[in-house]
């Protein structure tokens, strides 16, 4: 006879888990992608003086909302900081 099947295992799902540094870091990940996606097409609307001012408009908008949104994670602690490097000090 074949082998018995596994018993399903219940993982309970933790409600907890999702924080608000967590959607915090996810909302800036999408803003920097977008900020990035700005910039792109500026540069590919090379020969569209219009529609490359749109883009700068879009990318203007975006940066003035990264710089709030920046703060605000400052401001609750959500934000990584990077290590600063410097001379050694003796």
């Amino acid at each position: 006879m074949p082998n018995r099947s596994a018993l399903p295992v219940q993982s309970p799902i933790d409600p907890e888990m999702i924080t608000d540094k967590f959607m915090y870091r996810i909302v800036l990940g999408w803003k920097l992608n977008s900020i990035d996606a700005h910039g792109r097409a500026i540069i590919e609307c090379i020969r569209n003086e219009s529609l490359r001012k749109l883009w700068k408009e879009f990318l203007n908008a975006e940066l003035e909302d990264y710089d709030k949104y920046l703060k605000y994670g400052k401001l609750k602690g959500w934000t990584r900081v990077a290590p600063i490097y410097g001379e050694p000090v003796t």
